[in-house]
């Protein structure tokens, strides 16, 4: 992660929760979700980061939200059998 990349991960994360939802409906563009247990994944690029929130108890309460840079990640997404190529709706 470059220096540009860990400032908009850092005020990303230091938004309310309710602003990240907002920028990443507004900006985002939604990849995938994954499902684990009972939680819901969800991941999406939002300008040169990617963002995973995670839901608990299908999508009725986020439980985190992490900033990334790395692409490994993207593997778990593209390579699920869950892979929802739908969106949110």
């Amino acid at each position: 992660m470059n220096e540009q990349q860990t400032a908009l991960c850092l005020a990303f994360e230091a938004l309310e929760r309710d602003r990240q939802m907002d920028a990443l409906q507004r900006e985002g563009v939604y990849i995938g979700k994954l499902k684990s247990g009972e939680e819901v994944k969800l991941l999406y690029q939002y300008q040169s980061i990617y963002v995973e929130v995670i839901y608990a108890v299908y999508r009725t309460h986020i439980t985190a939200v992490h900033c990334f840079t790395d692409t490994r990640i993207l593997d778990l997404y593209l390579s699920s059998t869950d892979f929802d190529t739908h969106g949110i709706g």
